[in-house]
């Protein structure tokens, strides 16, 4: 399981939005914000920095965007978003152990999207090991 798809699952389990779930059901994407639903979280990877040379300790990064028909339902999703990752602290996710979890900032409205949909973004950085 990618590190990505360790997060969509944590957020599923804190009740933000679901993964995998069904075609009619899923609010969680990774990698491609679909068009529908119009409420919906996606997660893509970033390269964050570089791996530790001399232990299996990794520094990924995860752009995380939210998306809601109004301003205030977009935020208060990616509010929730924030709460459920940032202070992630030694945590085994899906096999995978987390020293921790940080936003590396609040988040913040990026712009609405073709159809008038408001679309947040944040992003974190996690500590994982082997």
């Amino acid at each position: 399981m990618s590190f990505i798809e360790d997060l969509a699952i944590q957020l599923n389990t804190a009740g933000v939005g679901v993964y995998p779930g069904t075609s009619s059901t899923r609010t969680i994407y990774l990698g491609e914000m679909p068009d529908t639903p119009d409420v919906v979280i996606c997660l893509y990877s970033r390269p964050g920095r570089p791996k530790d040379l001399l232990t299996d300790m990794q520094w990924p990064e995860v752009h995380v965007e939210t998306r809601a028909a109004t301003y205030t339902a977009a935020q208060s999703k990616a509010e929730a978003i924030d709460t459920a990752l940032h202070g992630i602290h030694d945590t085994a996710l899906s096999g995978h152990q987390y020293i921790h979890i940080r936003a590396l900032g609040v988040p913040v409205f990026l712009e609405k999207d073709g159809r008038g949909r408001n679309i947040f973004y944040q992003n974190f950085l996690a500590v994982k090991g082997a």
